[in-house]
């Protein structure tokens, strides 16, 4: 058996799980089929907040991911399907004495689908390793938001983050075109973990993903996050809209995060913002 263990050493065995959920419209609304379950990657039963959005929670009951774990999520929304998906707490990633992590997600969009992928944010304790590679297929008219909120340590409990490995592939593509293609690397005492040209110190990140976005709508977030106090800026590559945050504060930076999906999902999605239940408890 697995042991809990609170000081985040590696223990003797890892775990490898994948899931694989469906989202198809069924009548009025969207219902969620497990396609595929292997070990322990579950979801919770779908809520309905919301006319026909399907709002899935993804479970880790580990709590944690520790050296030599391999996580897989596979996720379909189908054809005039709609599905936001979330987690309950944040993602863990212990300190490890020398294997990698990994976690493999894809998500595909069929056409006049929408996806919002909002997991809560993952902390990388110090000394941890890990690769996570992230690939997103969008029909032309499908419609998607993401984001990716990473902490590097925990201040408060005297983990600075002095070491660790991060490797951070991501794929968007819209019609099998890949339009986003980048990978953030950084090994012990990468220098830009603390350059001017990189994080600068700062330990709490953010990219966002809007699809389909316009100027007019990149004008409104460069609005929105112009007067803050955090390090923000936002781009348009083609229709795709890509936010960039640094800060010092974990909650500030997802404040911030949750201000622009509120303030862009009715203009993208048509839809006024449901905010999850779980973010509450």
């Amino acid at each position: 058996m697995r042991s809990a263990v609170g000081t985040a050493e590696t223990p003797t065995e890892s775990w490898s799980a994948k899931l694989s959920l469906r989202f198809e419209r069924q009548w009025a609304k969207t219902c969620m089929r497990v396609g595929e379950r292997i070990g322990p990657l579950s979801v919770q039963r779908p809520f309905y907040p919301e006319e026909d959005v399907c709002h899935a929670y993804i479970l880790h009951p580990p709590g944690g991911v520790v050296g030599g774990d391999q996580l897989e999520l596979n996720v379909q929304v189908g054809e005039q399907s709609s599905a936001l998906i979330t987690t309950p707490a944040a993602n863990k990633i212990y300190r490890s004495n020398g294997p990698e992590s990994r976690i493999k997600q894809h998500f595909s969009v069929e056409r006049r689908g929408t996806l919002e992928w909002l997991p809560q944010e993952t902390i990388l304790f110090g000394g941890s390793s890990l690769l996570t590679h992230t690939t997103v297929n969008l029909d032309r008219s499908a419609r998607f938001s993401g984001w990716d909120l990473t902490v590097l340590g925990r201040p408060f409990s005297g983990d600075n983050y002095e070491r660790g490995a991060f490797d951070q592939k991501i794929t968007i593509a819209v019609a099998d075109t890949p339009v986003l293609n980048e990978r953030h690397r950084w090994r012990d005492e990468e220098p830009m973990l603390g350059a001017a040209w990189g994080v600068r110190g700062n330990r709490a990140l953010a990219s966002i993903y809007v699809y389909p976005a316009d100027a007019d709508l990149l004008k409104r977030v460069q609005r929105l996050v112009a007067p803050g106090v955090l390090d923000a800026g936002a781009t348009l590559l083609a229709e795709l809209l890509v936010i960039r945050v640094l800060g010092t504060s974990p909650q500030k930076i997802r404040a911030l995060a949750e201000r622009l999906w509120t303030t862009v999902r009715p203009l993208q999605m048509g839809r006024a913002p449901s905010r999850p239940r779980i973010w509450s408890t």
